[in-house]
């Protein structure tokens, strides 16, 4: 093999681990460090690129930025009337909790945590009013909702913004 195509490899395998080096993460992203001997590391990285052990370290992006999910949920009132309620709540983690998150409950996190405790926030509530109030006072509901979601959420290391009742639907 010729100087110039030794050259040539070496400039080629060094662009290519200088590619395998670097990681870039996305602005309202943290990435969890997953180091394949030690495990999840504790600290994230930000915004920007950082450098990082190719072969050993592998970067998992998470959203940090406000997130909503719409969840419909079935619940009795204390009238027993069958209620459906349609609900929007905004969530958010914790930057500094996101190892923590991704090491106990993993990548899809929002898909188990949001809903878990959208539920216990309606089935906490629900059953203590009636279908009436309900229906007329979906702002108050929502807010006591909201307010037992919360707590039941920052056991997870996740903020729940807001739950807002969208619709009710009262069977008859």
């Amino acid at each position: 093999m010729s100087r110039l195509g030794f050259s040539l490899l070496c400039a080629a395998g060094a662009g290519m681990v200088a590619y395998r080096s670097t990681h870039h993460v996305r602005e309202g992203h943290r990435a969890v460090v997953f180091h394949k001997l030690k495990g999840v590391q504790s600290t994230t990285l930000g915004p920007g690129w950082h450098f990082i052990v190719p072969l050993l370290e592998v970067p998992i992006e998470m959203d940090v930025r406000k997130q909503s999910q719409n969840i419909v949920l079935e619940t009795t009132s204390s009238d027993n009337k069958r209620m459906t309620l349609d609900l929007s709540a905004h969530f958010r983690a914790r930057e500094a909790e996101l190892p923590h998150l991704y090491t106990k409950i993993g990548p899809k996190w929002s898909m188990q945590i949001v809903p878990a405790a959208v539920h216990h926030g309606v089935t906490t509530v629900c059953p203590q009013s009636t279908a009436h109030h309900t229906e007329s006072a979906p702002d108050q509901v929502s807010r006591q909702v909201d307010t037992a979601a919360s707590k039941f959420a920052s056991d997870f290391h996740v903020d729940i913004l807001s739950v807002t009742i969208e619709k009710v639907t009262v069977d008859s």
